[in-house]
């Protein structure tokens, strides 16, 4: 992750001395206060305000990986980072599909709410993936980039009568999403998208406004905070113990922005999000999703670490981090390597995801190293 500036770390610093005097005992207790703040920016800055919030949180104490009581669904394969991939719990999935559910929903990126709702379709960008997660629960599934399209494929069905949408937490993709609801939705229905929580990251207070004046023209509009809660998927939990921090099974909420379509008012106009700078291929290896760029740096087939990580795992899941440019193996499991030799690895990566051992004895070795093979 980036250096945060000034401004935010004083926004934290407030927050958390704000979530102390309220009553937060523990770090757990701290961290659902913080506002969506990185959990290792939380532990850092509570261990410098020195007293009284490191009182709270003692990094001798906090920091140290417990293991983890989480009653999270194991879901098979597992979520990626590089995918955005962190589900609703059952329970707000539920109360979302009993509140916009009653009629044809539109879910974008929101597969617990889909499973959870009776006639509802899945916009996502990969059904076999998905169908493998929730078999039939989901009733149907549209694959497709919602960063890539421009408009959701409707046929001949009738606009849907309300949207619940989840997009990546980055600019531009939140707007972008929007408008795709918008114009799939008929007047007179209602939205209902995710927004981070003010803290998560430096610009996501000034990201949440300008959806939130784009969703003022388009309908009525409520803000309901804290309205939604995530599970903690495996990549994070494994990435946050390797920076030296057990994070609760559920910390995470973000808030909601209702809004009721008008019957006269057009779409926003949009445009896709500009491509990401580096290009991905999928590979399904038993329960792991392995992601492998499309960079050729050439060499002799093998993995290098990323710096500053032990083991190949990943200590972070921020986009963020200005080590991400180095990473072009990607597990679901925390994994991350640098690539070299990339044709014979993407080879061995195919061999293993058709369930068949890879008899290059010097590339099984390096995959093993990212618990591979």
């Amino acid at each position: 992750m980036t250096e945060p500036d000034d401004a935010y770390i004083a926004a934290v610093d407030a927050r958390l001395q704000a979530a102390h005097r309220d009553g937060a005992e523990t770090f757990d207790a701290l961290l659902r206060q913080a506002q969506g703040a990185d959990p290792v920016v939380v532990a850092q800055r509570a261990a410098a305000m020195c007293p009284p919030v490191c009182t709270v949180a003692p990094p001798s104490a906090e920091l140290t990986p417990r293991p983890d009581s989480s009653s999270r669904p194991a879901w098979s394969p597992q979520l990626h980072p590089l995918r955005s991939e962190w589900y609703f719990t059952s329970q707000c999935a539920q109360r979302l599909a009993q509140r916009f559910g009653r009629g044809r929903l539109a879910c974008l990126g929101a597969p617990t709410v889909a499973a959870a709702a009776t006639h509802a379709v899945l916009f996502d960008i990969d059904a076999p993936t998905l169908r493998a997660r929730f078999g039939t629960a989901v009733e149907s599934i549209v694959s497709l980039d919602l960063g890539a399209t421009t408009s959701l494929p409707l046929r001949d069905a009738p606009r849907f009568d309300a949207a619940v949408v989840d997009p990546p937490w980055y600019a531009p993709h939140p707007l972008h999403w929007l408008a795709l609801a918008a114009a799939a939705v008929q007047p007179g229905g209602a939205i209902a998208i995710v927004v981070p929580p003010e803290l998560q990251r430096p610009s996501a207070a000034a990201e949440r406004s300008a959806v939130w004046r784009a969703a003022q023209a388009i309908g009525e509009t409520t803000l309901e905070p804290q309205a939604v809660h995530y599970e903690t998927p495996l990549f994070e939990l494994i990435a946050m113990r390797a920076a030296g921090i057990t994070v609760p099974s559920a910390w995470r909420t973000a808030d909601l922005i209702h809004v009721q379509l008008e019957q006269s008012q057009a779409p926003p106009p949009h445009a896709p999000p500009p491509a990401a700078p580096t290009r991905f291929d999928t590979f399904r290896i038993q329960d792991q999703l392995v992601m492998l760029a499309h960079n050729d740096r050439g060499g002799a087939p093998g993995l290098t670490a990323v710096p500053r990580t032990n083991d190949y795992i990943w200590d972070r899941v921020s986009a963020r981090d200005p080590r991400v440019p180095d990473i072009d193996l990607w597990t679901s499991s925390s994994r991350v390597a640098t690539v070299h030799g990339r044709p014979a690895i993407q080879r061995a990566l195919e061999t293993l995801a058709a369930g068949e051992r890879v008899h290059d004895g010097l590339v099984a070795e390096q995959l093993a190293r990212v618990g591979l093979g």
